[in-house]
């Protein structure tokens, strides 16, 4: 897992397993797939809040009049509910 290989170069315990459950994150309560370890869930978090910008913003959002939907079980920051 890429998870634990960044974990493991910058001295984060490895040994831990994953497992479905609840997470609070961003001021949202939602259940994924996620680490036991905090600072092993606060590396995978931060990984999808960087994946999740990076794919937002292949929109180009400032130069164009555009709309992205994301279909996912992840909070979004910025996120619109749409009707």
């Amino acid at each position: 897992m890429a998870y634990k290989t960044v974990a493991l170069s910058i001295g984060l315990p490895i040994d831990d397993y994953m497992r479905y459950g609840p997470v609070t994150h961003s001021g949202f309560e939602f259940d994924m797939w996620r680490y036991e370890d905090k600072q092993l869930r606060a590396l995978q978090l931060a990984a999808i809040d960087a994946e999740y910008a990076q794919a937002i913003g292949r929109a180009r959002l400032v130069d164009h009049d555009a709309s992205v939907h994301v279909f996912a079980n992840y909070p979004v920051l910025g996120a619109v509910l749409a009707d």
